[in-house]
């Protein structure tokens, strides 16, 4: 089992309630993600994470959700974690 779940938020699109267990990065600057489709960067305003494994007794998911907060901290990312759910804000990011 994947211990997070993903949701894209497109610009200009009604936010919807599907999460995906599999997210994917096809080809330079695209999200994909498999509830959803395939998004450029451009049109997605956020990425959501949702930990999955917050009450786990298991720590290997939550030091990787650990992990995750500290890279988007050195890189200057902006982000929220509210309930267990990481959220991306995406402005003018690349991805390779």
């Amino acid at each position: 089992d994947k211990p997070f779940l993903y949701k894209i938020k497109v610009k200009n699109i009604e936010s919807g309630s599907i999460w995906g267990k599999l997210l994917s990065h096809p080809k330079e600057n695209h999200i994909e993600l498999e509830s959803q489709g395939k998004f450029s960067l451009e049109e997605i305003e956020w990425l959501e994470i949702k930990n999955l494994e917050k009450n786990s007794l298991d720590n290997s998911q939550s030091s990787q959700f650990n992990g995750l907060q500290n890279l988007l901290n050195i890189l200057n990312f902006p982000f929220v974690i509210e309930n267990g759910t990481l959220s991306l804000y995406i402005f003018e990011s690349s991805i390779h």
